[in-house]
């Protein structure tokens, strides 16, 4: 998904993107660095007409260039973004640019800070909060559980969405405004209601279910929306 600016003049802007009691939403900045010397602060950012609402330009990443191994470090939440320096880096925080995608609730203010990255994209399987739901993979599991998940497995683990936590689910009716990803008026929806069922049958049982939405994709470029569902 893009932000799209109707001229190269915008430098940021605020996208949302709420869809039932699901929320989202980002402060989009131009490109910017770090300038000043005492108490470095963020640059004024540049314009720019399209930016990509990816993880890649959100805060994290990470530095592995200390010498010291226990200075290293990387964002567990973002491991591809950017603006993690590392105490000890030799790489220079003033050449490192900032995010272009941040929490309006948590703005970058100097070097040092580490807020949570802000995306709305898909979470890894290796990411947090992901990661955390996979259970425990010991000598234990091998001998007594596999090829079966661990006792502890989270079945949110599934969950992809960057707004796992809430626990919120999308039933179908939920109307959509999604604000700053579209060069006219906002994109506005409501949730299709899926009316799909399937017949499940085992050695023993037959039965129909009734599929429920497992996922919204939006795509604001094309205006199109994809239910999945399960």
């Amino acid at each position: 998904m893009l932000f799209r600016s109707p001229t190269w003049s915008r430098t940021s802007t605020d996208v949302s993107l709420p869809v039932g009691t699901v929320r989202r939403h980002l402060r989009v900045f131009g490109p910017r660095n770090w300038v000043g010397r005492g108490s470095p602060a963020p640059s004024e950012p540049l314009g720019f007409d399209a930016l990509p609402l990816s993880w890649e330009n959100a805060f994290g990443g990470e530095d592995l260039t200390p010498d010291d191994a226990a200075a290293r470090v990387w964002e567990p939440a973002n491991p591809i973004g950017r603006g993690l320096v590392a105490r000890g880096s030799t790489r220079s925080w003033r050449d490192e640019l900032l995010p272009n995608l941040e929490d309006p609730a948590a703005l970058i203010a100097a070097p040092g800070d580490r807020p949570p990255p802000a995306g709305v994209g898909f979470v890894a399987r290796h990411w947090e909060p992901r990661a955390r739901y996979a259970g425990t993979y010991d000598e234990t599991w091998a001998k007594e559980r596999m090829p079966l998940l661990p006792d502890d497995f989270d079945p949110r683990f599934h969950q992809a969405a960057p707004a796992l936590q809430s626990g919120a689910r999308l039933v179908g009716g939920e109307v959509a405004r999604i604000e700053g990803v579209t060069r006219g008026a906002p994109l506005t929806f409501a949730v299709p209601r899926p009316d799909v069922r399937v017949n499940v049958a085992t050695a023993n049982d037959e039965r129909v279910v009734a599929l429920a939405i497992d996922s919204l994709v939006v795509d604001g470029d094309r205006g199109v929306v994809w239910l999945l569902l399960k």
